[in-house]
This record gives structure tokens, sequence and C-alpha cells, in this order.
């Protein structure tokens, strides 16, 4: 996804429309500081660990293993063709000669950076420290969960009473029910500390 963002953006800075690879050739030459924060947002966008990307995809990941270790599998491909894809597409636009649809290509101002350094710190926070971040989400997550356990039960006994099983099929209280019962909250879940 970075690389098309990336030949967008080039695109309305130069204020042409270049849709092609190899009208960006030597970026870093002319524009040190565009190709930095270029590759540490598309490293974070393939999930190098320590970035927000890695924490992501490692928690949609897991949850796929447990779930389908098939369709994990599958996407695991998938990472690592998109890894390959945007190195691929960053040394071809990053490096080698300098063409001239680049050649009057300014790097980035004084707001622009401002900009990247923001998302950077971004990056690297999430990547680093996600806690707050995971903990802020965890009720909604667990509410969502929840409702999908409670469904696949249901589901489950409807299955069971169409197979021609006798009695009735019961819920079981959920999750939430059942931490609520005990007097636990969804914000009472915290994850363990780096100490």
């Amino acid at each position: 996804m970075s690389c098309p963002i990336l030949r967008r953006a080039l695109a309305a800075h130069n204020g042409a429309n270049i849709s092609r690879l190899n009208a960006f050739g030597g970026l870093a030459k002319k524009a040190p500081l565009l190709a930095t924060f270029f590759l540490i947002i598309g490293l974070a966008s393939i999930g190098l660990p320590g970035t927000n990307g890695f924490v992501g995809e490692f928690l949609i990941l897991l949850g796929a293993f447990k779930a389908h270790w098939e369709y994990a599998a599958v996407a695991v491909t998938g990472v690592i063709f998109g890894a390959a894809y945007f190195l691929w597409y960053y040394e071809r636009s990053m490096f080698g000669p300098l063409v001239e649809g680049v050649q009057g290509l300014a790097d980035l101002n004084g707001r622009e950076i401002v900009i990247a350094l923001s998302l950077t710190i971004m990056i690297f926070w999430i990547g680093i420290y996600p806690a707050p971040f995971l903990n802020m989400m965890n009720g909604s997550v667990q509410a969502i969960v929840d409702r999908l356990d409670r469904g696949a039960v249901v589901a489950e006994a409807v299955s069971v009473n169409e197979a021609g099983q006798t009695g009735l099929a019961t819920v079981p209280p959920s999750r939430h029910e059942r931490r609520q019962a005990l007097g636990v909250t969804a914000y009472d879940v915290t994850l363990p500390s780096k100490d």
C-alpha cells in the first residue's frame, strides 16, 4: 500500500501525473529525508519488529493460527510477498541513477518534517510499547469476541437440534457474563509490564 501512496504523493508534489516506477529512480540522492521517512513507514507497513505494523500483524496472525492455521499459512505468504514487493519498489525508486523526472524535486519542508516525525514517533511507540493502545481497545474487542462466541454456541446448538438430538440445548453464559458475575470488568485486565 505504501508504494502506490508514494507514487501519488510524488505526483502531487511534482504537479505531474507520474504512474511509472522508472520515473522515480535516484530519489534518495535528491530527497534524503523523504527517502528515510518513506523507508521507516514502509518497514512499518510490512511488519518489521519494533514498529506498529508488527504488533498488528502478529496479533492478527496469532488469532488466525488459533482459529484456522491453513488460512493463516496463506496469510503469511502474503506478508512475505508484500515485504518483497516493498523492498523491490524501494530499491528501484530511491536508489540508482537520478532520472530527469525528479531533478526539480525538493526535499521535505519544515511542516512535512514535523508530520513525518510525528508519524515516526507513533510508529515506534506503538511498536515498542503497545500496552496503552491495547488496553484502550480491550473492552470493545472483548465485547465482539463474546458476541462471536455466543453466536458460535447458538449455531452449534441449532445444528445439534436439527440433527435430531433430543433435549433442549442451552447457551452457556459468555465470558463477559462470567466476568461480571465474578465482579471483574474488562478494564481490570492489563497486559504484563516490561518490568
